[in-house]
């Protein structure tokens, strides 16, 4: 739930409302995790299966992802988005094996770290992406320079 994680749902949930969603429904698809659990009204350690029927599909950086909410929203989506933003790797929510084996390798992974390629049992082998600031600034500065910007915009 730190700034980053936060800016990346405000884009997806500005995102969704271009496609048509309201921003009620918008809102509905979020759940955001802290390290004392998740956010809202009622403060609570755990996610229910009620919430997690209530159409969970990310959960953004922290707090500590653990197997039961990763499978939770495996269990509610085809494809949970799973960004664990924390730095370093060693602070990272989860790791790039815990989301992929928890989601039988069907989940979106990127990380605020590096982590290693993940082989499953059956030999699939997973990628991990790395999503954080030292990526996206450098590209935006540079196409802005290069192009000649005035603005930046969303």
């Amino acid at each position: 739930a730190g700034s980053a994680g936060i800016g990346v749902a405000q884009v997806l949930m500005q995102a969704m409302m271009e496609q048509g969603r309201t921003e009620e429904e918008a809102k509905k698809a979020f759940f955001i995790v802290d390290q004392d659990g998740l956010l809202g009204k009622d403060r609570s350690d755990t996610l229910s299966r009620e919430q997690a029927d209530n159409s969970p599909r990310h959960d953004y950086g922290g707090g500590l992802f653990s197997e039961e909410i990763i499978t939770e929203m495996a269990s509610s989506c085809e494809r949970p988005i799973i960004f664990p933003l924390s730095n370093p790797t060693t602070n990272a929510e989860c790791t790039a094996e815990q989301a992929f084996e928890w989601t039988d390798g069907k989940c979106i992974f990127a990380a605020g770290s590096p982590f290693d390629p993940v082989t499953m049992e059956d030999g699939r082998v997973f990628y991990p992406t790395q999503c954080n600031n030292m990526y996206v600034f450098p590209g935006i500065g540079l196409g802005a320079t290069v192009c000649g910007a005035k603005t930046v915009s969303d």
